[in-house]
């Protein structure tokens, strides 16, 4: 469940899970072999995920990067800036947009190496990381032990997570 935020205790966190390689800059950062994965076997789910990013940059009032082309509007509808309802440009402040390499259903580590003293297994950083895999754990682990735990730091931003 959202959270409200301390800079404004009456508006609600939001967390949007997206993926790795939607925008040509973070495909040209994926691993070689996962490039043909990326285009072909998740191209329709990926322009769903592009959809979602534009939202969320419209929400946050961030501006669509140049060179990223504009979700088609089958995904968002035609004129989507001005549906009623959609919150205005900038409204929304307290978004974070996690971008996790290739999910799997594997077990989260970053418990088992935490219980150890251990350093969490994956990378968080900014969205040219590059990695193969992540497990839908730990994206959840990162999200509930970072990412709102130290909101301030990730608030309107993208974080990529790998291992």
């Amino acid at each position: 469940m959202p959270q409200p935020s301390e800079t404004n205790p009456n508006q609600l966190r939001m967390v949007v899970i997206t993926s790795l390689g939607l925008t040509p800059s973070t495909h040209q950062s994926l691993p070689l072999l996962l490039r043909p994965v990326y285009s072909y076997l998740l191209d329709q789910p990926h322009k769903d995920k592009l959809g979602v990013e534009r939202l969320a940059f419209h929400c946050m009032g961030r501006e669509w990067p140049s060179g990223v082309p504009e979700p088609a509007e089958d995904i968002m509808g035609s004129d989507w800036a001005n549906r009623e309802g959609l919150p205005k440009f900038g409204s929304f402040s307290n978004v974070l947009i996690v971008r996790p390499a290739l999910l799997t259903d594997g077990e989260c580590v970053a418990d088992k190496l935490g219980h150890a003293g251990k350093k969490n297994p994956y990378r968080v950083g900014s969205e040219e990381i590059s990695g193969y895999t992540v497990s839908r754990k730990d994206v959840a682990h990162f999200i509930a032990e970072d990412g709102l735990k130290n909101w301030e730091k990730y608030r309107n931003t993208i974080a990529t997570i790998v291992y």
